[in-house]
């Protein structure tokens, strides 16, 4: 009996064995929700250098736009009418609608200038002073020459620069080797490569000069002709008469000289009656 028992025991134990042994099926896992693809990560150094060239980017953007200026300016440019009355011409640009008329045409107005405030032979800093007061322009300085900071500040105000220069040094096509002509011109704008846009009254037309080039033509001038200079002039706005206004800009040009752009002498009064 003891080895039937015996049997038994050791036919459980091996069918346990066999249980034990037997492969287990694999449990079935729930596949993971897919994710959203993640960009990859920014380098430090590219995020540095877009924030600094973003950072660039508006400093420029605020430099040009600072340094943006008129390009022409709101006046047509009007052409001088004889050989002598550039001042005239410069004086009605420079004041634009400011002094007109009714009735009155841009070279009725010149014709007057000429005859109230020159002998008709040119028109000096002095007359041309006074011209501008009467047409409503205040003369804010007046020297031999301006730094390009000084004509920027004014020109970005709304204002003019009026340049007495050597005609054969700026003029389109002129030979500047020779000398040229004491010639009035209006400066009233700069464009995008940072040329100034001169009007000029013997052409009747507009064109562009970097500074030096305009620098030098005034430089010409005085050498060549012994005379002119420049003028930073704005809108008086009424704020006193056209007499005072032309007697005391008349005062601001007294170093620019007496000698004109043809060969008159200034007034000693405010201007003689027009004819």
């Amino acid at each position: 009996m003891s080895t039937s028992i015996t049997s038994s025991i050791f036919r459980a134990l091996q069918q346990l064995r066999q249980d034990t042994s037997a492969p287990v099926a694999p449990q079935s896992t729930p596949a993971a929700a897919p994710t959203a693809p993640q960009a990859p990560a920014t380098p430090v150094s590219f995020q540095d250098g877009f924030e600094q060239a973003s950072t660039q980017q508006q400093e420029w953007s605020a430099k040009f736009s600072a340094d943006a200026l008129p390009p022409s300016g709101s006046a047509p440019v009007i052409q001088q009418t004889t050989d002598t009355n550039c001042g005239a011409a410069a004086a009605v640009m420079a004041a634009g609608s400011r002094g007109q008329v009714a009735g009155v045409s841009a070279e009725q107005r010149m014709a007057q200038l000429e005859s109230q405030f020159t002998d008709g032979k040119g028109t000096s800093a002095q007359e041309l002073a006074k011209m501008l007061g009467s047409e409503g322009m205040k003369v804010n300085q007046a020297a031999f020459k301006f730094d390009q900071t000084t004509v920027d500040e004014t020109l970005k105000k709304g204002g003019k620069l009026m340049a007495m220069v050597d005609s054969a040094q700026i003029t389109p096509g002129s030979d500047p080797s020779k000398t040229g002509g004491a010639h009035w011109v209006v400066v009233d704008g700069k464009d995008d490569k940072g040329n100034y846009t001169v009007k000029d009254p013997a052409t009747g037309s507009s064109y562009g000069v970097d500074f030096n080039h305009l620098t030098n033509a005034v430089d010409q001038n005085w050498f060549k002709h012994n005379s002119g200079g420049m003028m930073l002039v704005e809108d008086a706005k009424g704020a006193t008469s056209a007499e005072a206004l032309a007697q005391s800009n008349a005062a601001l040009t007294v170093p620019l000289n007496a000698n004109d752009g043809g060969g008159s002498k200034a007034a000693e009064t405010f201007g003689r009656e027009s004819s």
